[in-house]
């Protein structure tokens, strides 16, 4: 009957083992006097930059998530990271609808975490970064394609977005 109890035991540990995700929960498993105790912690690694909104007016737009860079620090001297490639901001924003924007538009930067720094582009639809600013430009009329890069000491990740400059109304 003991081997029994064992046998059951283990089966059970190797199933709660077998069905968590590591980059979910943690998962402790005790047996005292045959009986499984499972605590389950959390702690979930986050392997992806903070989120990103624009605000403009009463409108917010969420940036479409391109190129990262990400690393965690496990705190005990290990640490996770992933590297995410994808394709360029003018593919990115493609069949998605630009934001219309007059000139005189107020247009706020919200980011999840506050990066160190960040930088603007602005693409062409022929693949090329025709300027870098710090500010978005609402000055030509038309179509505006924008990334935005942005560092954190865990590590890069770049935005992709469009907007679509018209006339007062």
């Amino acid at each position: 009957m003991k081997r029994l109890g064992s046998i059951l035991t283990l089966v059970i540990f190797l199933v709660v083992v077998g069905c968590s995700d590591e980059n979910e929960a943690t998962s402790e498993v005790k047996v005292e006097n045959g009986t499984v105790q499972t605590t389950q912690s959390s702690e979930a690694t986050v392997l992806e930059p903070p989120d990103f909104t624009i605000t403009v007016g009463e409108k917010t737009i969420h940036p479409i998530l391109g190129t990262y860079s990400w690393t965690v620090d496990n705190g005990d001297g290990t640490g996770e990271g992933i590297e995410a490639d994808s394709e360029a901001p003018p593919d990115l924003v493609r069949g998605t609808n630009p934001l219309q924007l007059t000139a005189t538009s107020s247009v706020k930067f919200n980011f999840e975490e506050p990066p160190t720094h960040y930088i603007l582009n602005i693409w062409d639809e022929n693949y090329t970064v025709v300027r870098q600013t710090k500010d978005v430009d609402l000055s030509e009329m038309g179509i505006v394609i924008y990334e935005v890069i942005a560092y954190w000491e865990q590590g890069t990740a770049s935005y992709a977005f469009a907007v679509e400059v018209i006339a007062e109304p």
